[in-house]
């Protein structure tokens, strides 16, 4: 082949390579809300919603196998725009053979072209605009996930043992999707999207599952009442030192708990001659 022949085989490689690797930086980012969003960008009380495809359905539940089937075809158009550098920098040369000069040339030369068409892009394209990749290339996708099926079985059982090794948790359960709701929200508010308050909040409701009865009933000792007396001064010491706006009346003893007393009553009562003290409870 002529030197301008192995150029433009390195550049068609190239520009192949730079698709793949922004629809794998792309699947590595990618989100269902996201995805969600390019399907139905007015979803939102539209009463028009489309159905989610079932393609991109596939590909949610398995992201790292349809990544791992894009990473093939991707590598293998890296080793070509680095072959067909050498052999263009080699017949540029007009030798006959190859020598190791050529080698040099040809690697550093195919080393830049690949780090910003396989990594700069792809990283800038997976930041802005990762739902639009996958769901552009979805079915190239999953063809190639159907035609490696047999190297996303290795992947998967890779996975598996490195996942045993680490002690990992396993994939698909409630624990490991807690743990990765938890990492999403401690990333978000490193980054300012979430205050201290909010991902407090979300902690709370994801771990809520895991919370006992007894993580969140008040002992006995601790609960806060009012004996039932009708020594109105008693009755407002005891509102003043409680920290909650309804406190249990008990008769004697807390085992014998004989209403509620609620604070705005009593506040209303304050400030009107109408109300009775036997209303409070």
């Amino acid at each position: 082949m002529t030197p301008a022949a192995w150029f433009m085989t390195a550049l068609g490689a190239a520009l192949c390579g730079a698709v793949l690797s922004a629809v794998q930086g792309a699947l590595r980012t990618v989100t269902r809300v996201a995805l969600e969003d390019i399907v139905n960008p007015k979803r939102h009380g539209s009463g028009d919603e489309k159905p989610f495809p079932a393609q991109l359905e596939s590909i949610l539940d398995d992201l790292p196998g349809h990544t791992a089937a894009v990473a093939v075809p991707r590598v293998v158009c890296n080793l070509v725009v680095g072959i067909a550098s050498v052999l263009w920098i080699s017949g540029l040369r007009g030798s006959t053979t190859v020598a190791l000069v050529d080698v040099v040339a040809g690697v550093l030369v195919s080393g830049v072209v690949i780090w910003l068409t396989g990594v700069v892009l792809p990283l800038a394209l997976a930041e802005h605009a990762a739902a639009r990749v996958v769901a552009l290339f979805a079915p190239f996708v999953r063809a190639l996930a159907v035609v490696l099926a047999p190297l996303r079985a290795m992947v998967a059982f890779t996975d598996e043992v490195v996942r045993r090794l680490a002690g990992g948790p396993p994939r698909h359960t409630p624990e490991a999707r807690e743990a990765e709701l938890l990492s999403l929200v401690e990333e978000s508010e490193r980054e300012g999207d979430l205050d201290e308050a909010e991902r407090e909040m979300i902690e709370a409701v994801v771990e809520f599952r895991s919370t006992t009865v007894e993580q969140i009933m008040t002992p006995r000792t601790e609960i806060q009442g009012i004996e039932y007396t009708d020594d109105f001064t008693a009755v407002k010491k005891a509102a003043r030192s409680t920290s909650h706006s309804r406190v249990p009346v008990y008769d004697e003893s807390l085992d014998s708990i004989v209403g509620v007393l609620y604070l705005k009553d009593l506040l209303r009562w304050l400030i009107s001659d109408d109300t009775q003290p036997s209303e409070f409870c």
